[in-house]
């Protein structure tokens, strides 16, 4: 995999882990999740008990492919709260995380 295509595949798996840490919240808060529709690839993250945890490592490792070297637990949590996915909403053509399910996860995989 090359950084580019590491670049594109964290945009959309940085997505995909907000929408789950907001999913989990929902649920303690509400009792209900967010919808995700018939991604059925997204709906079996979200039954995975340690999704959050897959989804981390995942990004540390594209972020090693992308810059040489694996950022720290400080630096990825930093990471994380600094990423404005405003930009990767209009690439992608989606209006906020709740559309995250229109991603083609199936080519995103395809990269990993």
């Amino acid at each position: 995999m090359n950084t580019w295509e590491a670049e594109q595949v964290e945009e959309q798996i940085l997505l995909i882990y907000r929408f789950v840490e907001e999913d989990r919240l929902f649920r303690k808060f509400y009792g209900t999740g967010l919808p995700t529709r018939d991604n059925q690839l997204l709906n079996r993250i979200l039954k995975m008990e340690d999704a959050e945890k897959i989804l981390r490592n995942c990004i540390l490792e594209l972020e090693e492919i992308i810059t040489g070297s694996r950022p720290s637990r400080m630096e990825f949590e930093e990471m994380i709260v600094n990423y404005d996915p405003s930009d990767t909403y209009r690439k992608y053509g989606l209006k906020g995380l709740g559309e995250v399910y229109k991603l083609d996860l199936d080519k995103m995989v395809e990269l990993i």
